[in-house]
C-alpha cells in the first residue's frame, strides 16, 4: 500500500465496506480499498479502508460518528433511485452508486 495511506478499518462485511468507503469519498476523503469486495481473489481476507494520511483524523472521526450506515438493522431493504440496486436496510448510502437515502 502506498505509504500516505494509512490503515482506517478492516471487515468482512463487503456491503458494509463498500458503504462506508462512499460515506468519506462523499465526505471529501481521499481512501482506498485493500481486498477489494467486488474483485477479491480470497474471500476470507478482511476488505481493509486505507484514508490519506493527512486526513486519517478526520475519515476516523467520521467512521465513529455515524459509523456508517448500520445504526438501524431493523430497516427494510431499499432500491436506490441512483442506479436501482436492492440495498440492506441497515444502509444509508448506496454501496453501488454512493447515493444516499
Amino acid at each position: 500500500m502506498d505509504p500516505d495511506y494509512v490503515l482506517l478499518y478492516e471487515c468482512y462485511d463487503s456491503e458494509e465496506a463498500l458503504a462506508l468507503r462512499a460515506r468519506l469519498i462523499k465526505a471529501g476523503m481521499s481512501v482506498q480499498l485493500q481486498n477489494d469486495p467486488v474483485s477479491r481473489r480470497f474471500p476470507k481476507c478482511a476488505t481493509q479502508i486505507w484514508a490519506a494520511r493527512e486526513q486519517a483524523e478526520e475519515a476516523g472521526s467520521i467512521l465513529n460518528s455515524k459509523h456508517a450506515a448500520t445504526e438501524d438493522r431493523e430497516s427494510p431493504r431499499w432500491r436506490c433511485p441512483g442506479c436501482d440496486e436492492i440495498i440492506s436496510g441497515k444502509f444509508l448510502v448506496c454501496w453501488n452508486c454512493s447515493f444516499e437515502r
